[in-house]
Formats: C-alpha cells, structure tokens, sequence
C-alpha cells in the first residue's frame, strides 16, 4: 500500500512539473517568434526606406539571418515572391504557418497587405504601427510568462504538499 501511495505522489509530482514546464515552454516560443518578427519588420522597413532594396533581395535576406520558423516564412515568400505570386496571400499563408492566435496574426497581417504597393509612406506608416503594436503585445506576454511563474509555483507547492499528506 505504501508503494502504491508513493508511486501516485512521485506521479502527480511529476505531471505539475512537466506541465508547468511545457506551458512556459510554449509561452517562451510564442515570445521568441512575435520578437523574430518584430526584428524582421524593422529590417524590412528599413530595407524599404533606406536601401530601396526589392521585397525578395529583403525576404532572402531575412531568411538568411533568421533560424527555424521564422527563416523558412521569409524563405518561401522569397521563392513565391521570384515566381511572382501574390504577397499579401504569401505573407498570410506564412503567418498562419508561424503564429499561434488570431490577436498575434492580426497584428502582424496589415503589413502583407502593403508591401506590394509602390507607395512607400503607407508600407513604412503600417510598419510604424505594427511595430507599436508588436512591442504592446511583447508586454502583454511578458506578463503573462510572470503569472505563469507564479502560478506554476504554486501549483508545485500544491502538490508537493499533497505528496507529503499521502507519504504520512
């Protein structure tokens, strides 16, 4: 009986603190990729104001500095882009590939929709925005991680004190 109680407490120790790290690690990516991103509209804008650098000498670029996810969208609009599809369609396929909710899509989709257009001052204000909107959201899940914490502290406590009640 005393293997029984104690095999169920090492489990339930176990599934918290699996949990408790799988959530964090998924928070963590979402973070790394809205920051990946946010770097590439920067990159982007600037290659768009300064260089006057076309979208797929951009996009390869971009694909080259960036690892994983991240790199393979922009390696993909750069392939589409030289068979001349469409970048607004480009740009959403890739973010519904990347993204993991609506909000962080809808942040970043008005970029796609200008890039092809040959007024610069709309392409640079709408990356302007999406910058501002970018580094609010950056916030929001940085606050979210820290709740996480917390939260994933406590249910660690939680069940370690269930272990203990089960060994006694």
């Amino acid at each position: 009986m005393l293997t029984l109680k104690a095999a169920g407490a090492v489990l339930a120790l176990t599934a918290a603190v699996l949990y408790g790290l799988l959530g964090l690690l998924l928070l963590k990516r979402r973070q790394k990729t809205i920051k990946e991103l946010t770097r590439a509209v920067i990159y982007i804008t600037s290659g768009i104001e300064f260089s006057q650098k076309p979208m797929t000498l951009i996009f390869n670029e971009l694909a080259a500095r960036n690892t994983g996810a991240v790199g393979s969208m922009f390696q993909s609009l750069a392939d589409g882009l030289s068979k001349r599809q469409n970048c607004a369609e480009l740009w959403a396929l890739g973010l519904d590939k990347l993204l993991f909710s609506a909000e962080e899509r809808d942040i970043f989709m008005p970029l796609g929709a200008c890039l092809g257009m040959t007024d610069k001052s709309i392409q640079l204000k709408t990356a302007e925005m999406l910058l501002s909107d970018a580094r609010e959201y950056e916030k929001r899940l940085n606050e979210q991680i820290e709740k996480y914490k917390a939260s994933d502290l406590r249910l660690r406590i939680m069940c370690g004190i269930i272990t203990v009640i089960l060994f006694v």
